[in-house]
């Protein structure tokens, strides 16, 4: 699959900013398509090692509705597009084990900040959940 690297970091609730660095991986949307693709109103539902889990709504796959933030935490609108990606690499290299071997991540050619509820460590299943019909 083909990859993506931009950059991107978190601002935590707290306003601490983390995890900042030039991130490679797949784009989200990329790995949905490999199973029918993702519609308004579709989720996506990662878990990671441990049993947590987190729900992706349809407008974050696609780079928007996230909270962006400059690198002092002030919020900021993006002017580039957000990719979502399931990442693999940190700056050149594999992921520092205190985040597993995948984890979703939001960059972008700016490099912007973004809020870390939509970021995920130690990604072991990603599912796919369909709108009610």
């Amino acid at each position: 699959l083909e990859s993506y690297t931009a950059d991107g970091g978190t601002r935590s609730s707290s306003g601490s900013i983390k995890n900042f660095g030039t991130y490679t991986g797949v784009p989200i949307l990329t790995i949905c398509d490999l199973v029918g693709g993702v519609s308004s109103g579709d989720s996506i539902k990662v878990t990671a090692s441990d049993g947590y889990t987190s729900n992706i709504m349809y407008e974050q796959l696609n780079g928007q509705a996230i909270a962006t933030y400059d690198t002092e935490g002030n919020p900021l609108d993006a002017t580039e597009p957000l990719t979502m990606i399931v990442a693999y690499h940190l700056n050149g290299t594999v992921l520092p084990e205190d985040t597993g071997l995948l984890r979703i991540a939001v960059v972008g050619p700016e490099g912007v900040i973004t809020s870390g509820n939509v970021w995920s460590k130690y990604v072991v299943k990603i599912e796919v959940v369909l709108r009610p019909a």
